[in-house]
Order: structure tokens, then C-alpha cells, then sequence
């Protein structure tokens, strides 16, 4: 299956300064296995969207899903 990973802000560092990136993962693979595989070190990652809604990591992903990836807050 084909999902789309969206990177903001900083975190685009980790896919060469550009904002998406397609992964193809096998059935059953997870959010977790989506961030893996992505790059952004995990302990980068405050906030994980499929498709427009709040996420828990260990959700199976579906093709075609869309992934944003937030990061954490800097300064201060």
C-alpha cells in the first residue's frame, strides 16, 4: 500500500527540505511503522494526523492514507 507522509515545519530537514514523502508499506503496516521508516528521529514527533484527525501510533494505516507529522515546540 502507498501512504503519503507530510512533514512540517523543521522535521522537513530529516526528507531533504521537502514537505512530502511517499512510502510504500506492506498490509497491516501501522503509524509507528510509517514514522519508522519515514527518518524523523521518533523523538522528534509531538503530534501524529491521518488524515486530518489525532492519531495513536499503533493504528493499522489503509492505502492511500495521508500522515502529517508535527514537531516539538522550540524555544522558549
Amino acid at each position: 500500500m502507498r501512504v503519503t507522509v507530510k512533514f512540517h515545519g523543521e522535521l522537513r530537514k530529516y526528507n531533504g527540505g521537502r514537505e512530502t514523502k511517499q512510502l510504500e508499506l506492506p498490509e497491516g503496516a501501522t503509524v509507528y511503522d510509517a514514522l519508522h521508516r519515514s527518518g524523523i528521529p521518533l523523538d522528534q514527533i509531538a503530534l501524529v494526523a491521518r488524515n486530518g484527525s489525532r492519531v495513536n501510533w499503533n493504528e493499522r494505516l489503509r492505502d492511500g492514507d495521508e500522515i502529517k507529522v508535527f514537531q516539538l515546540a522550540i524555544g522558549g
